[in-house]
């Protein structure tokens, strides 16, 4: 596979990738901008009940706060000299890309990110026949 910007041209020989999920990007040749987002709510629980409404992303303080972002202060200037036009890469082997992550062979201007994940687990130590688990508007 070759991969030709208008900077370096990209060569990699042998690329395997085994997985990729939750918005994840695995992308060949340049781009000008990537922005995956994955937004993730699981709820574990020792005995399934789930409640309307329950993982509303809109009622989750979480999902509705920006992340912050650096403010970039100072003026940076920079050269780049790349003697040699080609980048070499024998082999690229990823067992998985998730969360938003980002494999590229190529260029890119720019990239944004962003993964939020709550994890809930409920486990009971109580008997299960009782429904004390249970909010009351729910119990048989």
């Amino acid at each position: 596979m070759k991969i030709t910007s208008n900077r370096r041209t990209s060569v990699v020989e042998n690329i395997k990738v085994i997985s990729i999920t939750r918005s994840a990007v695995f992308q060949i040749g340049d781009s000008v901008e990537l922005n995956p987002r994955s937004f993730v709510y699981a709820v574990q629980r020792a005995v399934p009940v789930y409640f309307p409404g329950e993982g509303d992303f809109a009622q989750l303080e979480l999902f509705q706060e920006p992340i912050p972002r650096p403010t970039i202060t100072e003026d940076v200037k920079t050269t780049f000299i790349n003697e040699n036009p080609n980048i070499y890469v024998d082999s690229i082997r990823i067992l998985g890309l998730g969360g938003s992550s980002i494999l590229q062979v190529g260029s890119n201007c720019s990239v944004d990110t962003e993964s939020k994940v709550i994890n809930i687990r409920h486990f009971i130590d109580q008997d299960l026949d009782d429904h004390t688990y249970m909010p009351t508007q729910y119990k048989k």
